[in-house]
């Protein structure tokens, strides 16, 4: 191997090593002393609560910066309220998340006139059913 081929790869390998320390360290400094808002569209005590208020207590531990996780509740007109509000009043800086079935993006397309929102620019990570309020399809 060449010299130059010899300092090209040397290059390239400690870029890649500091590109790859970079990534999480910028997500520990966004995540470091903040919130996230975990919006749920049922009451309290129901299953989507219950569930939500379980991850709330263990999932910061996992997330880069160990942020804060608060469990809000918004419940009527079967989970609606919940979706219009993270898709109308929420900031899109990935600090609030949405917990409501799936089914009421659907009545976006099914022409529901109390609907706020493009069904189509929720985003959907993973399931079950957490959306994301800085994502789009």
């Amino acid at each position: 191997m060449s010299v130059a081929v010899s300092r090209l790869f040397k290059f390239v390998i400690g870029l890649g090593l500091t590109l790859i320390a970079a990534v999480p360290a910028s997500a520990q400094e966004f995540y470091k002393g903040k919130t996230i808002v975990l919006i749920v569209g049922t009451a309290a005590g129901g299953g989507f609560d219950t569930y939500s208020r379980m991850l709330a207590r263990h999932f910061g531990k996992y997330l880069p910066g160990n942020p804060n996780i608060v469990v809000q509740n918004m419940p009527g007109a079967g989970q609606l309220i919940a979706a219009n509000h993270l898709y109308n009043r929420s900031q899109p800086d990935g600090l609030t998340v949405g917990h409501f079935s799936g089914s009421v993006i659907f009545r976006h397309v099914l022409g529901d006139q109390s609907v706020m929102f493009d069904g189509r620019k929720f985003g959907v990570p993973s399931q079950p059913n957490f959306l994301p309020s800085n994502m789009t399809l």
